[in-house]
């Protein structure tokens, strides 16, 4: 249909298209191509400098006293202040917020290694108390974030050639509102020149406000986040329908943590567990709220997951896990390791209740501390071998032929790849889902 298009109209079309979605469609025709690649076509200098970032949200909000310590500065030689928080939840004095966007940028390979050239931390929005302003150090003005890519060309000058260091950038805003405008403005510029394909990273402590900010972009611009990411919620309440239900998550989830999360509408927390995480290779629940809402029935969404680790009380029956380990026992299921508290007395037995008795063999191994901690060694129908150790916490894991302990890394690296896709093609071969 562009193609019936004059260029002028053309080139604005393609103008407001973020660089994934530029880069796939000048690739469908060669007028396109040629409209894009032209020499004086603002389009040009897009599609010579897209790259592959990586991002980090941090959000935090808490509610405490600041303290405030006489220290001696070692490189200015002089005393100065020094701040403490001190959290004090029945007496609150002083809210403590933050808002930092972390951007990874590999702008050009760094000889022999992975590690990122451009690296810089801004920080859009901070408060403790007019006294102890974080932002009182400006190095950029709101008016520079209104215009990102000079912002961006002044890191790189700044940070040029690559270091180790990351480079800090204060921004003052006048108010979190505007904070979390620029925020996004500055997130659209990011998709229109990059594709987030690094590390995408969202922590988000007791302030939900900089996401719900976001979600609106998210939704218009799906496209841009080329990776799963890795969500930290703690201190929130959240509907989870509308939460998982954000296109930025269309590539799943690459780790999941939950903490002190309430579901909205929902006491019992069940839908915290969504079934969007099915396929997220890492859950970690560390806290007896969150937990409350994980039973029998919802248990089953983590058992394809790689590393699952549980950290609190949960609702889940001695007779759960045995279904659990029972899956573990039939199908084909590649996992790292697996890590769950014991509430109490734990009935150990009940762990292999539903599977045949030689398939097992209990034994007894030593804790840290010295204590006893029963082991079952089981054989699973394809014949290899996982370990299931109970003391405080239920630990579930592979058992590792030992000739691969003397293999050279990526020699038994290789060979644990080629078990798991001989393993794979067995559960196929029997029907196996």
């Amino acid at each position: 249909m562009l193609n019936n298009f004059p260029v002028e109209i053309v080139t604005e079309c393609l103008l407001g298209l973020g660089i994934y979605d530029l880069l796939q469609i000048v690739k469908t025709n060669r007028r396109l191509y040629a409209i894009a690649h032209a020499e004086k076509s603002p389009l040009r200098h897009r599609l010579k400098k897209h790259f592959s970032i990586g991002l980090q949200l941090h959000t935090y909000s808490s509610l405490g006293l600041v303290e405030e310590d006489e220290v001696e500065c070692q490189e200015e030689g002089r005393v100065r202040p020094q701040m403490h928080l001190a959290f004090d939840n029945e007496n609150p004095i002083r809210e403590i917020e933050s808002v930092t966007l972390r951007v990874d940028r590999k702008a050009e390979p760094i000889p022999d290694s992975d590690r990122y050239s451009h690296c810089f931390e801004l920080k859009f929005w901070s408060k403790c108390c007019n006294k102890h302003d974080a932002n009182k150090e400006v190095k950029y003005e709101p008016d520079d974030i209104r215009y990102p890519e000079q912002l961006v060309a002044k890191m790189n000058d700044l940070h040029w050639p690559p270091t180790p260091q990351m480079m800090m950038i204060d921004i003052k805003h006048r108010n979190k509102e505007e904070a979390l405008q620029n925020l996004v403005l500055f997130w659209h510029y990011l998709s229109s020149y990059y594709i987030v394909r690094g590390e995408y990273c969202v922590k988000i402590n007791n302030d939900l406000s900089p996401w719900t900010a976001l979600e609106p972009f998210f939704r218009e611009n799906p496209t841009n986040i080329r990776s799963g990411p890795w969500i930290d919620l703690s201190h929130v309440e959240i509907e989870p329908e509308t939460f998982f239900a954000n296109p930025a998550f269309n590539y799943g989830f690459y780790r999941f943590y939950y903490g002190k999360v309430q579901a909205i509408d929902d006491p019992t927390n069940r839908s915290l567990y969504h079934r969007m995480l099915r396929q997220t290779s890492y859950v970690y629940i560390y806290d007896d709220l969150t937990g409350s809402g994980l039973d029998d029935e919802n248990l089953c969404l983590f058992k394809d997951t790689e590393r699952f680790s549980i950290g609190c009380s949960t609702s889940v029956t001695p007779n759960g896990w045995a279904k659990l380990v029972e899956y573990y026992y039939k199908a084909w299921r590649w996992m790292e390791n697996i890590s769950i508290r014991v509430n109490g007395d734990f009935p150990v037995q009940s762990l292999v209740s539903l599977i045949p008795k030689e398939n097992y063999e209990y034994r007894t191994e030593k804790g840290h501390q010295g204590e006893d901690k029963p082991t079952f060694i089981v054989t699973n129908v394809h014949g290899e071998l996982f370990k299931i150790s109970v003391l405080y916490f239920i630990e579930i894991g592979p058992i590792y032929d030992d000739e691969d302990d003397y293999l050279p890394e990526e020699e038994a690296l290789l060979k644990v790849k080629e078990r798991k896709e001989k393993m794979k093609d067995e559960s196929s071969d029997l029907g196996v889902q």
